[in-house]
């Protein structure tokens, strides 16, 4: 729904002088949004884009994308910890919101988002960790990264198994 709800002021805003001239000569007109409303939508938007790029990159059908789920929770929690100071209350009490669901869906996913980043040659371990850092306390990184480390493991003594298997 993030990204619906960023189209819709996204594809307003251009229009607002058209919005406005048409309150002015339409008296009937009773929707025209405010200059509250319209600082609102441009907030929202400037909030959202970065959700809206993450969702469209990650759910690509046309190239593998897994490995750009970590990268892209990354930004995701940037623009969440620069928005949740906003002096807007409507969209610091949304940041807070979004900011549960993102600790929910990382404390279930994790694994699976960060695995596939081991596996592309231009991240590793040793980046992985600095990004687990960033995204977290040092302290929570050590522990995903040991978490991760015996995830890798345990798919490697998988594999190695069914290779012994089938080489037998």
């Amino acid at each position: 729904r993030w990204n619906s709800t960023y189209l819709m002021p996204e594809s307003a805003i251009p229009f607002r002088s058209a919005f406005d001239a048409l309150g002015q000569q339409d008296k009937e007109y009773e929707f025209c949004p405010t200059p509250i409303e319209w600082k609102m939508a441009e907030s929202a938007c400037k909030l959202l884009k970065g959700f809206y790029t993450a969702t469209k990159l990650i759910s690509g059908s046309k190239y593998p994308t897994s490995h750009l789920y970590f990268p892209q929770l990354c930004k995701i929690k940037k623009i969440l910890k620069r928005e949740s100071s906003s002096k807007n209350t409507i969209i610091a009490h949304m940041v807070q919101q979004m900011e549960i669901k993102l600790e929910k869906y990382w404390k279930e996913s994790y694994k699976s988002i960060c695995v596939p980043v081991v596996f592309d040659p231009r991240f590793k371990f040793d980046l992985l960790e600095y990004m687990l850092k960033d995204f977290g306390s040092e302290i929570e990184a050590n522990k995903w990264m040991l978490k991760l480390k015996k995830a890798i493991q345990k798919l490697f003594d998988q594999y190695s198994q069914e290779i012994l298997v089938h080489h037998q």
